[in-house]
């Protein structure tokens, strides 16, 4: 080879390394971390996450029940709203994971959690005539959407908590893949979603101690974990995960955390709470989410996978 091509080589070779580059950048986002970490082109990176976190706080200000401002609070406020496409299309998808679960997945949970006492953690133990009191404020077929606005019955509110988050993910890919960046990994506090042709290694939490339980293998996949660890209060030797189910109007106990992975986040993350509320019983539901699989561990350390 001649010289002067030799030396040719090398530079184009040194340009096209200085092109790729990591951006691995965290913020606080639906009150915990959110995380991305890309590879791809130094030039677009920047530009990329930057979108991507913007649509993120954009989320958040919708979806939030602590924010008064927010579209979810405006409607818990007054039961009707006049909603943005992304209200309107996360309530549909919520419907329909609440319709394929027979309601084991529910966003009208928020008056039960609220007189469990979840919110802010001021924890008691309802009696059963305030349960079922509080039962008649929820189910998912009360929610009524007409075009564009959401209403709901007087008292009724809901709570996107568990479905948010997977929703967002799917979205942050999509802003990166647009950008051209094939390669990277999305956490929003636990929740995660990987794309590319590199396997991810990924954990899940030990859910009776530390460290992780065992080691995930994820190419193009998204994952989320539903634990009774998360937010919980004991007495009388028994733990009351957040986790409730809707129909009975009580914690499920009996689970200690169910781990879903599949193609997109925001059935992981609403699947992932209503097998926790089946328990057992879920596997009959699988059926309805093809290409999904979910590995739970029940009280006693007892390990499922379908």
């Amino acid at each position: 080879m001649p010289k002067k091509s030799f030396f040719l080589n090398i530079f184009l070779f040194f340009l096209a390394c200085q092109k790729e580059g990591t951006l691995d950048r965290t913020e606080m986002i639906f009150g915990s971390y959110f995380r991305v970490k890309v590879t791809g082109n130094r030039k677009i990176l920047n530009r990329a996450v930057d979108e991507v976190f913007l649509k993120m706080r954009g989320y958040n200000d919708l979806f939030s029940i602590f924010s008064p401002n927010s579209e979810v609070s405006q409607l818990n406020q007054s039961g009707r709203i006049k909603g943005s496409p992304d209200l309107i299309a996360i309530i549909k998808m919520a419907e329909r994971i609440s319709a394929l679960t027979d309601g084991a997945f529910d966003i009208t949970i928020y008056p039960l959690l609220e007189l469990w006492g979840f919110y802010k953690r001021e924890y008691r133990l309802p009696q059963e005539a305030e349960i079922n009191k509080t039962k008649k404020l929820v189910g998912w077929q009360k929610i009524i959407v007409r075009n564009d606005s959401v209403y709901l019955p007087a008292g009724m509110k809901i709570d996107l908590g568990g479905i948010a988050v997977g929703y967002a993910l799917d979205h942050a890919y999509e802003i990166l893949r647009r950008w051209g960046i094939k390669k990277g990994l999305i956490d929003g506090g636990g929740d995660i979603l990987v794309f590319g042709e590199e396997r991810y290694k990924i954990g899940i939490k030990n859910p009776r101690g530390e460290g992780i339980v065992e080691t995930l293998s994820l190419k193009s996949q998204a994952v989320s974990t539903s634990g009774d660890y998360e937010n919980y209060y004991e007495t009388e030797g028994r733990r009351f995960p957040h986790i409730l189910d809707p129909r009975t109007g009580y914690p499920k106990e009996g689970v200690w955390s169910v781990t879903v992975i599949g193609k997109e986040a925001v059935i992981c993350d609403a699947l992932s709470t209503a097998l926790f509320v089946l328990g057992e019983k879920g596997e009959g539901y699988m059926k309805n989410f093809p290409g999904y699989r979910a590995i739970i561990y029940l009280a006693g350390g007892k390990r499922l996978e379908w």
